[in-house]
């Protein structure tokens, strides 16, 4: 099953570079179609027709943050020069901004089958469903939200674009993306982020960031009931 074309990859003058299929567990995933290849002694990148396909190169600045506060937590925050101040590590609460408890449910068959909001724990991190993260409750602090679909569109806008080359990775920006020090040279790595927008009554959108050959922005739908992790914007 293809997932329509808004939630593909493009190059800069429009193209749909990937294509989308519908896998069980993973929900919907992008089909391999930009693959690093060698020409005239140069790593360059190939699209589904055989195209090469530009990264972005744009420039951008990032600084620390003042940071944020929140049930008995202080959180790292990054500042990007396009304005919107994001959380340098995963939301990591048991309870809402009024103080009320997220139920935390450990078992995945009644995850998956959940209508209300639930957390679990796993390797110390903190994953949330959709109906936690959208529960007018508030998950982030106060002043800060989980941002849109819009918003992490912007972020990725500001960065360069859905593709960017590799070395865009160690600096103070998109590492902290990745939960990566700036000195990591992983492979392969990926994080999953709600953001608070949804697709319909069944799916909402999340972030997905990727590094491997090449670093991945980009939002797909996401089945609700699913807990992924969240980073908080500031308003």
């Amino acid at each position: 099953e293809k997932m329509k074309s808004k939630f593909a990859f493009f190059d800069h003058s429009g193209k749909q570079l990937t294509d989308y299929v519908f896998d069980e567990y993973w929900g919907y995933q992008e089909k391999e179609g930009v693959i690093p290849t060698s020409k005239n002694g140069k790593t360059v990148f190939i699209d589904l027709n055989g195209k090469e396909v530009k990264l972005g190169d744009k420039k951008f600045t990032v600084n620390l943050g003042k940071g944020v506060s929140f049930n008995g937590y202080k959180y790292k925050t990054v500042l990007y020069g396009n304005g919107q101040e994001l959380m340098a590590e995963n939301l990591k609460t048991n309870v809402y901004r009024n103080g009320d408890t997220i139920p935390n449910v450990s078992d995945y068959d009644i995850l998956n089958s959940l209508k209300s909001p639930a957390y679990n724990i796993v390797d110390s991190a903190f994953q949330y469903n959709w109906y936690a993260v959208s529960d007018t409750r508030n998950i982030c602090p106060e002043g800060w939200h989980v941002p849109t679909a819009n918003e992490w569109t912007k972020l990725t806008e500001y960065l360069g674009g859905t593709l960017l080359p590799v070395d865009k990775i160690y600096g103070i920006g998109l590492h902290f993306l990745s939960n990566l020090n700036a000195n990591d040279e992983s492979s392969d790595v990926y994080n999953l982020y709600w953001s608070k927008s949804q697709e319909n009554e069944e799916l909402a959108m999340r972030f997905y960031f990727r590094k491997n050959f090449f670093i991945r922005l980009h939002l797909y739908p996401h089945e609700k009931s699913s807990v992924l992790k969240v980073r908080c914007m500031k308003d």
